[in-house]
């Protein structure tokens, strides 16, 4: 059980971000580390050389005017002032004799590893570093030349410089680790904090998942990527509630629609094995059964055309048409079906004289303009009138299908255009609700659109948009 939990925290967002920013600070703290030490040591070993230098020129000023006499006392001065175990000195012959020294009580066996230094010009100084058994860190050592020959050698212990690097050392890592421990505890509270938005959606997803599709991430103030993904993640929702809504309607429609052709089949079957004419009976019915069954198999092409043109995996031919023709041709058709029902049908606007032009398959966009045409007389009353105008503007072409029908009220126009649905007053007229939604699957196929205007009792407008050919 706690190896799958370790696994599951090891394997969280927060804990790889807290991981990745302290290896970077480590890394960072121990480059910054190496930089530092290698600076104070050159400082460190700067200032002491200074330090050596010039008090080696004050004892060569001192033994050139009193003597090597005033040099010895010297030496005995700053033994007892700064200790005899931090400081050694040293004046020799040219020959390494010693003429004078201070007290070297601390540093036995030193002698041996300052000799050996002969070739030095009056002037020159030259630094050494050196290691004495009773030293813990050395010394640091000068040697000069005087005037007439003889070697001044000067050193300090190392000692004072080495405790305050290791202070320095002890107190670097002791911040560094404050502030690693205040940087890991900030990184993974910042994280936690930026990824509860991740897991607000998350458990939003597995209650969907439960089919909870109301709910929603709430909003806060948890940063900008976060809260574009909330809402990003909102917006989704709502438009997949909105498609199941959707599909619970179209799904009751298909099977309102469905029911009545797959009732009236059965049922003239059933008057056919019961009729006494017999042969000629059952002959009749099984007419009437295959025409139900050829409006089933036209509303099922419909559905399957239209999502086809939705998903742009329709074939779809280009050629050129002529809208003009298409609208004349179209009035024509519909002439008598217009007079038979009392209303008065014209081709308005150009009257298809003049050719207007665009790319298109021709029997999609007929087929499209009979629907909406077909839709204008189906709910135009006796006396009424339908108006087809084409015309051509701002290289697009427009159809305007206009009639003095019942109209549809503002929340139907809204879904006039939606599969199976059908406005109330509608509801006893003929039809399945695919026409309209056909029309303006295939004309946004090919680069158009189809919009409608209405007011309830006294009219609709369906405006054909289309691009013109070029």
């Amino acid at each position: 059980m706690s190896s799958s939990s370790n696994t599951a925290l090891t394997g969280t967002v927060r804990f790889r971000l807290t991981a990745c920013f302290a290896l970077l600070f480590f890394v960072f703290a121990l480059l910054l580390f190496m930089a530092e030490s290698v600076f104070l040591r050159y400082r460190l070993g700067s200032r002491m050389d200074d330090e050596l230098l010039s008090e080696a020129r004050e004892f060569e000023a001192l033994y050139d005017e009193f003597g090597i006499e005033a040099l010895s006392d010297e030496f005995a001065r700053e033994g007892e002032c700064d200790g005899i175990e931090d400081v050694v000195m040293l004046f020799r012959s040219p020959h390494l004799t010693v003429l004078a020294s201070s007290d070297l009580s601390a540093w036995k066996g030193i002698a041996p590893a300052i000799t050996g230094l002969t070739d030095l010009e009056p002037g020159d100084a030259r630094f050494r570093t050196l290691r004495a058994p009773t030293q813990a860190w050395g010394a640091r050592l000068i040697e000069t030349c005087t005037s007439d020959g003889n070697i001044l050698q000067l050193g300090r212990s190392l000692d004072a410089d080495e405790e305050l690097f290791t202070a320095y050392r002890r107190v670097f890592l002791g911040v560094a680790a404050a502030m690693l421990l205040f940087g890991i505890v900030s990184v993974w509270v910042l994280a936690s904090r930026a990824m509860s938005g991740v897991e607000q959606v998350a458990l939003t997803a597995v209650r969907i998942g439960e089919t909870d599709l109301a709910s929603r991430v709430p909003s806060a103030n948890r940063g900008q990527e976060i809260e574009h993904m909330v809402a990003a993640f909102n917006d989704m929702l709502d438009r997949i509630d909105c498609l199941v809504n959707e599909l619970k309607e179209v799904t009751g429609n298909i099977a309102h629609d469905l029911r009545g052709p797959l009732t009236r089949i059965r049922g003239v079957l059933e008057s056919g094995l019961t009729r006494p004419e017999g042969e000629a009976g059952l002959r009749d019915a099984a007419g009437t059964a295959v025409e139900e069954c050829d409006r089933l198999v036209g509303m099922v092409n419909t559905m399957l055309d239209i999502a086809e043109a939705h998903a742009g995996v329709a074939q779809l031919e280009s050629a050129a048409v002529d809208l003009s023709a298409v609208c004349r041709q179209a009035v024509e058709l519909f002439e008598p079906v217009a007079e038979d029902a009392d209303i008065c049908l014209r081709l308005g606007g150009q009257d298809g004289s003049e050719p207007i032009v665009v790319n298109g398959d021709l029997a999609r966009l007929q087929r499209a303009l009979a629907n909406i045409l077909d839709n204008a007389l189906k709910y135009t009353p006796h006396g009424g009138s339908v108006e087809v105008c084409v015309r051509a503007e701002d290289q697009t072409a427009y159809i305007n299908v206009t009639d003095t029908g019942i109209g549809l009220s503002g929340e139907d126009l809204a879904r006039v255009f939606e599969r199976f649905f059908r406005a109330d007053a509608s509801r006893s007229t003929p039809g399945n609700g695919l026409g309209l939604p056909f029309a303006k699957a295939v004309l946004q196929a090919q680069g158009g659109d189809v919009a409608a205007d209405s007011e309830l009792g006294k009219g609709t407008c369906f405006t054909i948009r289309l691009p013109l050919a070029r």
